[in-house]
């Protein structure tokens, strides 16, 4: 109806329910705003944000190995480090421990 248009709401319920045809889980939902009385009823898609974090450290999820570890040069050599998992998607993870900022994070292929 109007896909353009962004409606901010807040969840109060996520069901534990996932539509693997879909891959999609039903939530309640406040919304902000009003919206147009033409759109009760219908069904929506929506992103949701779970946290909106700045300058945090963060890594390919292709680096990370099972045991939350990822492999890095070291003094020339390659070396096997656990991390600590922060805030996540299909591409990115946050690390909250295990590596700084000048550590080099060697990628698998």
């Amino acid at each position: 109806a109007l896909p353009e248009k962004v409606f901010k709401a807040h969840i109060s319920k996520v069901y534990p329910l996932l539509s693997k045809v879909e891959q999609s889980f039903r939530v309640d939902a406040q919304l902000d705003d009003e919206i147009p009385v033409s759109m009760y009823g219908l069904n929506l898609e929506a992103n949701v944000v779970v946290a909106d974090k700045k300058n945090v450290l963060a890594i390919p999820r292709a680096a990370l190995m099972k045991g939350d570890s990822v492999w890095v040069k070291e003094n020339g050599d390659k070396k096997k480090i656990k991390i600590k998992k922060g805030v996540e998607d299909d591409t990115w993870l946050e690390v909250l421990g295990g590596l700084t900022e000048s550590s080099v994070v060697i990628l698998e292929k």
